[in-house]
């Protein structure tokens, strides 16, 4: 570089340090996954509650185990928080939650529901949608849990709804430490009857009972013993039991393995914003009753009583604090005409 005369040469040494991104993607026995996307709200379930079909036992589940090492591999910059221990209340980051209470599944069912904060989440995708870790002490100590999911509502007239519950045994395993480790289930949303590209936003967990049994035919194993996986039966109709699967020595559950300790749930898959829109618009004898869901924030509800042309006029702010659902009355305030005053009224929903 030619410096003028007279000039003085300074030369500035700008440093910046380099910025390195927290990690957030993990991987643990065989599967990969993105900790942005896992659930982040979790309630214990309970209370002598009736859940579709299956009856839960009163009271909660009460304990955790300790913290699982080792879970995921190369666990740098992991969130321990969102463990179920953790994430339901019960115990530190990194614990599992053991289901039910007492540590006996024989005759008494628990579990816990897991959703996402801010009216988010899953879409069904292609192949397994998300897995449910449960630590184990042993790798043929296989310890089941019975799964559903509940679909958002995505069109007019749609509410939220639950599928049946399902029973799928692990997939995988991996050790921690000595011989105990945390196995890896495996879940498709579509093997819950849920439809392509649907969304899901909350997904419960319980334990197998002595009693669960699936729809047949099974897999006869011994002796006319049937053991099969898919949807859960509790009225006695099958008789084919819960197939512990392949890490399991005899694949059937014994007195010793009702009691399984999931430990997270890992989406597969980026979480989204589900839907905003009119779950519901029906008039009452001096009102209107609108139904709506939005993700958090604050929006504004239009309405006009022709399309042709439009006249958008104001009808209300609201402001939506935890998203999802919310119940609404057009009384024709601010300044529009009553609802029964007119044949017909539109509305539209906008975020201010």
């Amino acid at each position: 570089m030619k410096v003028p005369s007279g000039a003085a040469l300074v030369f500035v040494l700008l440093t910046s340090g380099v910025v390195v991104p927290a990690q957030n993607v993990f991987q643990f026995a065989g599967y990969t996954f993105d900790q942005r996307n896992t659930p982040n709200q979790a309630a214990l379930l309970g209370n002598s509650q009736t859940l579709g079909d299956a009856q839960l036992s009163s009271g909660l589940p009460t304990t955790t185990t300790g913290i699982i090492p080792g879970f995921p591999q190369n666990s740098a910059g992991f969130n321990g928080a969102l463990a179920l221990g953790s994430l339901t209340g019960l115990g530190s980051a990194g614990t599992a939650v053991n289901i039910p209470a007492g540590n006996n599944g024989t005759a008494n069912r628990q579990g816990i529901e897991v959703g996402w904060s801010g009216y988010r989440g899953l879409t069904n995708l292609a192949g397994d949608d998300f897995l449910i870790y449960e630590a184990s002490s042993t790798i043929q100590a296989v310890e089941g849990f019975i799964v559903r999911a509940r679909s958002a509502p995505t069109a007019f007239g749609q509410s939220a709804s639950w599928t049946a519950w399902y029973y799928f045994p692990p997939d995988s395993f991996q050790i921690t430490t000595g011989v105990e480790g945390v196995f890896a289930d495996a879940f498709d949303f579509s093997d819950f009857g849920v439809a392509s590209g649907e969304m899901i936003d909350r997904i419960q967990m319980a334990n197998v009972m002595q009693a669960d049994r699936v729809v047949g035919p099974g897999t006869n194993i011994v002796d006319g013993v049937f053991v099969g996986t898919g949807r859960v039966v509790f009225d006695g109709s099958s008789t084919v039991q819960p197939d512990a699967g392949l890490f399991d020595t005899n694949r059937l559950f014994d007195a010793a393995t009702w009691d399984p300790d999931p430990l997270y749930v890992a989406a597969l898959s980026d979480v989204v914003t589900l839907p905003t829109l009119f779950t519901s618009v029906s008039r009452q004898s001096n009102s209107v009753a609108l139904d709506v869901v939005t993700a958090p924030g604050v929006w504004r509800i239009e309405s006009t009583d022709s399309l042709a042309p439009t006249n958008w006029q104001f009808m209300q702010s609201f402001t939506n604090l935890a998203g999802g659902l919310l119940n609404l009355l057009d009384s024709g305030q601010n300044g529009r005409p009553l609802p029964q005053a007119t044949a017909s009224r539109f509305y539209r929903l906008k975020s201010e």
